[in-house]
């Protein structure tokens, strides 16, 4: 069971903010470190700065440089569990959800060797829950995450991974806790957590948060950031804020309803969330005369 935010004492709330602020994963030290980086570039610890930059940044370049770099290093130090696990979601950000190829079983076999050669890493548990979740085993993918929050509470990140997770399985309670917890542990909350908030925003019918929400999110390639941004403009009759999100989503098109259904299951969402956001893209989309 998790502590309450609400309920943890000022000093050790105070400790772990201060724990975060100092060598969280965006802390000061790594910010430092990876400053230098992007001006020096080097291998191996290096790498994994970079990587989990360009994957804040949604930098396809420097994607593809962090993988080269990943790479490399693995080529000189095939035991390295970090350049393992970096990797492994390196791959995993790129390959195609909805057909998935080699990249996805080869990042698997990456975390599942990272959490073998460090298995106290919070970092190597979180690509491994990433890769599981990939790959459909959904149940492992939560039991190692809470796995990986043992190891690091004070990791917004597999909170926010995790939350979307158990959302996405329908155990939306649970889900939207820690979507909260995040946020509550670093004010630039990861993009899972914004996303599972605007989802259980829209569930719950608050539909003006559930679209506010979803406009906070970045990432303009993400398939259900769209569907839930389409989804609430369409409950709030508001079908002019839906335009892009709908072009994006492919609505209008003979065949959306099973194209949507497929790629909502691809992201293994419960049959009725996807109900409800279908109901909401559907009022959203323009009716042919």
């Amino acid at each position: 069971m998790l502590t309450d935010p609400v309920s943890v004492p000022a000093s050790q709330s105070l400790a772990n903010r201060l724990a975060r602020t100092l060598v969280g994963t965006r802390g000061v030290i790594n910010t430092i470190e990876t400053l230098h980086e992007l001006n020096t570039p080097s291998l191996g610890n290096g790498c994994i700065l970079r990587a989990i930059t360009a994957g804040d940044r949604s930098d396809e370049a420097g994607m593809a440089d962090a993988r080269n770099c990943l790479e490399q290093t693995l080529a000189i130090a095939p035991n390295d569990a970090g350049a393992k696990a970096e990797l492994a979601i390196v791959l995993l950000a790129k390959d195609p959800i909805e057909a998935p190829t080699d990249a996805s079983d080869r990042a698997y076999r990456l975390a599942a060797d990272a959490v073998k050669l460090s298995p106290f890493s919070d970092r190597s548990k979180y690509a491994l829950m990433t890769s599981q979740f990939r790959s459909g085993q959904m149940q492992a993918a939560i039991q190692t995450g809470y796995a990986a929050m043992a190891l690091n509470p004070n990791n917004s990140d597999i909170a926010a991974r995790l939350g979307l997770y158990l959302f996405t399985a329908g155990r939306w309670e649970e889900g939207a806790g820690l979507a909260v917890r995040s946020a509550w542990m670093d004010q630039d909350s990861a993009f899972d957590g914004l996303l599972t908030r605007a989802l259980d925003a829209y569930r719950l019918g608050r539909f003006e948060d559930a679209l506010a929400l979803s406009k906070q999110l970045k990432i303009s390639g993400d398939y259900v950031a769209h569907a839930v941004q389409a989804a609430a403009a369409g409950q709030l009759g508001r079908t002019d804020e839906a335009r892009s999100a709908l072009a994006s989503l492919g609505a209008g098109r003979a065949d959306f309803d099973v194209a949507f259904r497929k790629n909502m299951s691809a992201r293994y969402f419960t049959p009725k969330m996807t109900d409800l956001i279908e109901i909401g893209v559907i009022k959203a989309t323009p009716q042919k005369s």
